[in-house]
């Protein structure tokens, strides 16, 4: 049982409260005979000791649970399927269970592959693999997979395959979606909020929705009806923000599938950020995301151990971030790096002062 830190200091766990930490962060359940004995042991605070172990724990089907939970909760893909839902008319497919069930759990076994394979924590931004089964492969258009079936496997993609990452992820293009429609809009605040950390501020009270297309209309595609949108001075300033993200993600549609045409027209996928970067289609988006790697890996370790933690982060947690970043750099964000330095991380290690909010 850990005991409250009634000093006004902080004070470190004793073995058997970090063994306990520790267990419940990778399995969510009591720790297992060798880490009680460790424990006993008292040899939770030799870093070879604790690293052997962690990577074991990594390796263990039970860290899958972890990936789900924290996975969801970071890029929101929790409630697809359920408060998300895809129009069933326009998209049938997402009806049918075992379909349903591979879009919701490729980021949760992608990231967990990243986690028992020590992989870079880069491929999150872009990556030539992905875990999916025949029916997203084939969802997807991705050539034939041989010996393939349902369960998912960790896939290499083609050359030209346009979807490395989590953005040409089904999931996460679709929970950035609205129920019969992509949102350039919604696609561009979920890249700002979830990979970035930089949430645009919500819109004014007074600012009108966009306007829908109706019967009879001539077409118009989602950037015409945006510029119309954006012509209101209270919508722009905004809106420059976050539509050129949103646009180049336009070939996917509302579950990833690329598509060329919107409303009759060619799909214009080309962007400008505010910092004057421009890109063409996902993989230029892609492009220049990766060279804001250390945002969005920074974005990555604050949600984790503020998951870890169980709170939010306060000032004196940016030290810790700051250490971990530090590390990760010399390792080239190695997932397995991510893991362990929360771990050795004193907001993780330590009990907060008795004065501490």
């Amino acid at each position: 049982m850990s005991r409250p830190n009634t000093t006004h200091e902080p004070q470190p766990l004793s073995d058997f409260e970090l063994a306990t930490r520790v267990s419940y962060l990778l399995w969510g359940s009591m720790p297992d005979d060798e880490l009680f004995r460790m424990a006993q042991r008292g040899v939770l605070n030799d870093d070879a000791q604790l690293e052997g172990k962690v990577l074991c724990m990594l390796d263990d089907e039970r860290t899958r649970e972890f990936s789900e939970r924290f996975v969801e909760q970071w890029l929101g893909t929790r409630e697809l399927g359920v408060g998300i839902q895809p129009d069933p008319e326009l998209f049938p497919e997402f009806v049918n269970r075992d379909f349903r069930a591979a879009v919701r759990y490729e980021p949760i076994l992608f990231f967990d592959e990243l986690l028992k394979t020590g992989g870079t924590l880069l491929d999150l931004i872009d990556a030539d693999w992905t875990v999916a089964g025949k029916d997203l492969v084939k969802h997807y258009g991705l050539p034939p997979v041989p010996g393939l079936r349902e369960n998912p496997l960790r896939i290499s993609l083609p050359a030209d395959h346009r979807r490395g990452g989590v953005l040409g992820m089904a999931a996460v293009l679709a929970v950035s979606s609205l129920p019969t429609r992509t949102s350039p809009v919604l696609r561009g605040k979920w890249v700002l909020e979830n990979l970035l950390g930089l949430p645009p501020p919500p819109p004014p009270p007074d600012v009108p929705k966009l306007e829908e297309a109706h019967a009879g209309d001539s077409p118009k595609s989602m950037r015409e009806r945006l510029e119309q949108h954006r012509a209101n001075p209270a919508c722009a300033s905004c809106h420059n923000r976050i539509d050129p993200i949103g646009f180049g993600l336009e070939n996917f549609d509302v579950l990833g599938r690329w598509r060329r045409e919107d409303g009759g027209a060619p799909i214009d996928a080309d962007g400008v950020l505010p910092d004057g970067a421009k890109f063409d289609g996902p993989e230029e988006l892609k492009d220049v995301l990766y060279d804001k790697r250390d945002i969005i890996i920074r974005n990555l370790v604050e949600k984790l151990l503020a998951y870890a933690l169980g709170r939010g982060l306060s000032m004196e947690d940016s030290c810790a971030v700051d250490q971990i970043m530090d590390r990760l750099r010399e390792r080239e964000y190695n997932a397995h790096t991510l893991i362990l330095e929360i771990i050795r991380s004193q907001p993780f290690r330590y009990k907060a002062p008795r004065t501490a909010s």
